[in-house]
Order: structure tokens, then sequence, then C-alpha cells
């Protein structure tokens, strides 16, 4: 997987001030077809135990070169076990999907479709106060620091997502039914749920700075990220 020019913005748009900035030279180009990232497994990047839920949350930056099913930051697999799963979906919705049991899921959907193939910031976060009745409560979605209005497309009765042994994957599901197609960048995961403030200040110190891509230290957020892949 070639290494690629990192993500970059000219302009920083109003709202919190950015975090202090380290350069992002370079990002990871995948191919669509078979390109994808295997981080393993590791009981930090689970957030239930099968009765309680945990918050957390999945960052990044993406530019994709297809926005049909763009699988993003994955823990979902057939075989060893459902967690959560960021991507868009057959109709270039962003989905950000927390499963607990067979086919009961808490799904958010953005409502809006996808069309940009610029760099764009993702963020879904989960505050672990879900209802056991389905709904997305307690989800959230954000697109370059701005949260997204999302609807419920929830199934069964709702139970604490389970620390499973599936694989973390960038840029597949651990199923390797669907790829990435395009670039991806600086992708994290949190053990908290972000507040949008701390979002808008990761989205604002992505800029170029005297030539030079610049993007946020996350080392420097009140908590950092459990995972962070700089590519």
């Amino acid at each position: 997987m070639p290494m690629s020019g990192g993500t970059g913005r000219s302009t920083t748009p109003p709202g919190p001030a950015p975090l202090a900035q380290i350069d992002n030279l370079n990002s990871m180009q995948f191919d669509g077809a078979s390109d994808f990232i295997d981080c393993g497994d590791s009981d930090i990047l689970s957030f239930g135990n099968g009765t309680t839920d945990s918050p957390f949350s999945l960052s990044g930056w993406v530019k994709p070169d297809n926005l049909i099913r763009f699988r993003f930051i994955n823990k979902w697999s057939a075989s060893l076990g459902y967690e959560y799963l960021f991507s868009t979906g057959t109709s270039r919705n962003l989905t950000f999907i927390i499963n607990s049991r067979g086919s009961a899921a808490r799904i958010g959907i953005t409502s809006a479709i996808l069309t940009s193939t610029d760099w764009q910031h993702w963020v879904a976060t989960y505050d672990g106060t879900g209802s056991t009745t389905g709904t997305n409560s307690g989800m959230k979605i954000y697109i370059n620091g701005v949260e997204v209005t999302t609807s419920d497309v929830n199934s069964g009765t709702y139970h604490a997502t389970q620390n499973t042994t599936t694989h973390l994957k960038i840029g597949t599901e651990d199923n390797n039914f669907y790829y990435a197609n395009g670039k991806i960048d600086e992708a994290a995961i949190f053990n908290v749920a972000l507040t949008e403030a701390e979002i808008l200040s990761i989205y604002n110190a992505t800029a170029v700075v005297d030539g030079v891509n610049k993007t946020a230290d996350l080392s420097q957020l009140t908590t950092p990220p459990v995972a962070w892949y700089r590519m």
C-alpha cells in the first residue's frame, strides 16, 4: 500500500482553538479490492462486557475515491463476533453500528448522502447510555467537526456490547467482504465520547502551515486515544 501526501487544509474554520500540531506528511492508499490494516485484538479496543456498555469514539481522516461501502474502522466479524462498524453503505450514507448479540444492533445512519471525495474528518461517538430497546440513543456522527443528523435503523432488543476476539481492521471488516477505496489517515480510537469542542479542536488543527501539512497532536487531549494509527 503506497504512501501518499497527508491531509491538509489551507483555511481554519471558526470554533474552538485547535490542538497543538504535528507534521502530517503521509497517508495510506487503499485500492478497494484487497488492501486493509489488521490491528489485532486487544481488550482496550472493546467497549462492553455483555452486561454494561462503555463510551468510546472513532475518529480519522478519509479521502474516498468511491463512497459506496467505504470501510473505515471496524471490529466486525460473522465468525468471531460483532462489536462496531463505521463505514458508508450502499447508498453512500455514513453508518455507525454497535452490535450486541446476533441481529440486535443499534444503528445510526446519516440522513444526508455523502457526495464529497475531498479530505474529510469522520467521527463517531457513543456515550454508553443507550436504551435496551434498540434506539441509537447516545450515538452521534460528525463530519468536518459538525454533528450531522442521523436516523434510527435498529433491530432486536439491545443488550450490552460483547468483548469478542474479532480483530480491529482499518479498510475492511473482519469478513473481508468490502474494502475502502481511497485514502485513510490519523485513525484513532478513544475510550471516551469526544465532545463537540474536542472534535472541532482536532478538525481545526489540520491545516497547511508554511507549505507543510499539519494535524492534531491527539496526545494533548484530556483523554488521549487508546490507539492511534498515524499511517
